[in-house]
């Protein structure tokens, strides 16, 4: 891997942290629209918009750069100025056409939009793989949104204890879920 590659992969996964620690937990800016199902249904359909416009826009910009040094970190910047262009369509489509839709600024910087476009990139997906991909990344997180909103819900009316009330007891529900999913999709934990 060249020192640009480490950087690309250093932002992406600061990204995906951020989006897990700040948004699907609930503690950070997106905390007024997921308080509901609703809502997350209202915020997910954004966020499948964003990703296959986003995804639709930047695939021929990316299938023509070079796939090394510099121009590794010029997707990022190409792909979050595709994210922002594509927020502010969505933006005026919405105000114009009544669509009722959340639509939060962070929308457009989500991890799921911009390591969607970063992933599909790397593995040299074609146009309709990257949109196929691109749309059911979008409908997975919602789907996550979802998991951590009905266990927020039932934990609220479980007896834990003290220290474990709240955002501990968060975490360990999403430890075990995500143990479950692990499990589902036929990997194995190391023995």
């Amino acid at each position: 891997m060249s020192f640009f590659q480490y950087i690309l992969f250093t932002l992406s996964v600061l990204t995906a942290e951020n989006v897990f620690f700040a948004r699907a937990l609930d503690t950070g800016r997106l905390q007024d629209f997921i308080k509901s199902p609703k809502n997350i249904i209202k915020l997910g359909t954004s966020l499948v918009y964003m990703n296959v416009f986003a995804a639709f826009i930047s695939f021929p910009i990316a299938y023509f750069l070079p796939h090394s040094g510099l121009a590794s970190l010029l997707h990022s910047v190409i792909f979050l100025a595709v994210a922002y262009i594509g927020y502010i369509l969505l933006f005026i489509a919405n105000v114009r056409y009544k669509l009722n839709l959340t639509l939060p600024p962070a929308v457009c910087v989500n991890a799921i939009v911009l390591s969607t476009m970063l992933i599909c990139f790397k593995e040299h997906y074609n146009l309709l793989q990257t949109l196929l991909y691109a749309a059911a990344a979008a409908v997975g997180y919602m789907g996550a949104m979802l998991l951590v909103y009905l266990g927020t819900i039932r934990l609220a009316y479980c007896d834990s204890p003290k220290a474990f009330r709240g955002f501990p007891i968060l975490l360990v529900y999403i430890g075990l879920i995500s143990l479950a999913l692990y499990g589902l999709l036929g990997h194995q934990l190391p023995v």
